[in-house]
């Protein structure tokens, strides 16, 4: 079991290398080319609230099914800091998950956020986030949206942290070829809460590199990449003493893009991973990864459809999971009630999906366990004129199947009512459909920007 001057030791370096980050960041900003200094800044307070009732809030088919109210309260503040060159926002938010009957199942938890965007030069973008989060864990969270990718772990009750920094440089080379640099780090640590003994702790650290040509409607991007995960479990044993792997990751990878027409865009991925661990005989060296994308974007609605087949380290879990998913996302203006505006006043958001996993030992050759995830969410979602006040009626129907003891099966119902606004002034932000296709057009729209 690593010693606690290990994971200090840890902690110095993410911190040190965080500071640095943001040392550049600020040299950059001061020295960089003369432009008009307009500034703007601005806070906020708002409030989130989810309120609802499931069919079953258990985390597993054994006995009967409970059923049960919850309420989830998140007060969020956030500081939004713009100059022609940089937008920086600094933001905090408590998460309650608070049930009517079944208190013991409450979870909590305490989330800060910093991030950047900097246009260094005319060519150049760097974009920096820093997150760090700590609570408490317990049984389902019954109010997230469905995820695709991953399945519903078993939460027990249990105390964690987390650690998240990531560095993204985007520079043209020239008018038709980027480079794009990213770097990452996360650590996590989940503990028993009465006993304080270890569920598992784990830490990642990766770097890649990519080669971006871009035509008029076409962009191929090459990259290589890698990665060094350290994942310590002692699910299975419950003591002090721990299993620990530590592996290396390295990949490569194509992905090509293709602009249909101003508002449909095709993205298909393609890659390699290798896996080396110190000591130990890997089985299946080389494992495939691969993506596809289909998607619509524009100033009053959204559509994509997508299909992802991964393999990566969950460090909640100390485990290398692969998925298989498709998924088909979308949010719509309801006819005649869209209102004035880019943004409608009333949309209709949902998600329909299916997805299957797999727990992966790269040392043993063991069948692995599995789990098989459907979904259905949908939502009627109300912008309120003339304010940042948001009323929302959702739907959710989960249905999960594992063989293992780490992912847990379940059905589950869940109608929920949320109202969430800003205490202050703000303007009205259209719903964010999570997409490659979208995160690139956010980069092309910031460079555009005080040109």
């Amino acid at each position: 079991m690593r010693d606690s001057n290990s994971a200090c030791k840890w902690y110095v370096v993410v911190t040190v290398t965080a500071a640095r980050f943001a040392l550049a960041a600020v040299l950059v900003q001061a020295i960089g080319p003369a432009k008009a200094q307009a500034q703007h800044w601005e806070g906020s307070l708002s409030l989130s609230s989810i309120g609802g009732w499931s069919d079953n809030i258990t985390p597993n088919l054994v006995g009967p099914a409970v059923a049960d109210y919850f309420l989830q309260l998140q007060p969020r503040v956030l500081f939004h800091y713009e100059t022609p060159r940089t937008i920086t926002e600094l933001s905090y938010d408590l998460s309650a998950f608070l049930y009517a009957t079944e208190t013991n199942a409450n979870s909590m938890s305490h989330n800060a956020q910093l991030s950047s965007r900097t246009r260094l030069s005319p060519r150049a973008r760097l974009r920096l986030n820093l997150g760090v989060s700590a609570g408490q864990l317990n049984t389902l969270q019954l109010a997230a949206g469905p995820d695709a990718n991953t399945g519903e772990i078993v939460a027990d009750t249990s105390d964690f942290v987390s650690f998240d920094l990531s560095q993204r440089l985007r520079w043209e080379v020239n008018r038709n070829t980027l480079l794009l640099q990213r770097y990452s780090i996360n650590l996590f640590d989940r503990k028993v809460k009465d006993t304080g003994v270890p569920v598992s702790r784990g830490s990642a650290i990766g770097t890649s590199l990519a080669l971006r040509r871009e035509w008029k409607r076409d962009s191929a991007d090459l990259s290589a990449g890698v990665s060094v995960n350290d994942l310590t479990n002692n699910r299975e044993c419950r003591c002090e003493d721990v299993t620990t792997l530590s592996q290396f990751d390295f990949d490569v990878g194509v992905r090509w893009q293709r602009s249909l027409t101003p508002r449909w865009t095709s993205t298909v991925d393609g890659g390699l991973t290798r896996h080396y661990i110190p000591g130990q005989q890997v089985v299946n060296t080389l494992r495939p990864s691969g993506a596809a994308e289909l998607a619509y974007f524009d100033r009053w609605g959204g559509l994509v459809l997508a299909y992802q087949h991964s393999i990566q380290p969950n460090l909640s879990i100390a485990s290398n999971t692969t998925t298989d998913g498709a998924s088909l996302r979308a949010w719509l203006p309801v006819p005649y009630l869209r209102g004035e505006g880019p943004v409608p006043r009333v949309a209709i958001t949902s998600t329909v999906g299916t997805s299957y996993g797999r727990v992966i030992d790269l040392v043993n050759n063991t069948t692995p366990p599995t789990w098989t995830t459907s979904f259905f969410d949908t939502a009627l979602v109300w912008l309120i004129r003339r304010t940042d006040l948001t009323l929302a009626l959702r739907y959710q129907h989960t249905r999960q199947r594992a063989d293992t003891g780490v992912v847990v099966s379940y059905d589950r119902n869940a109608i929920t009512i949320s109202l969430s606004g800003s205490l202050s002034k703000g303007r009205p932000r259209a719903p964010i459909l999570r997409s490659a296709a979208g995160e690139d057009r956010e980069d092309k729209e910031f460079m555009r920007r005080g040109e």
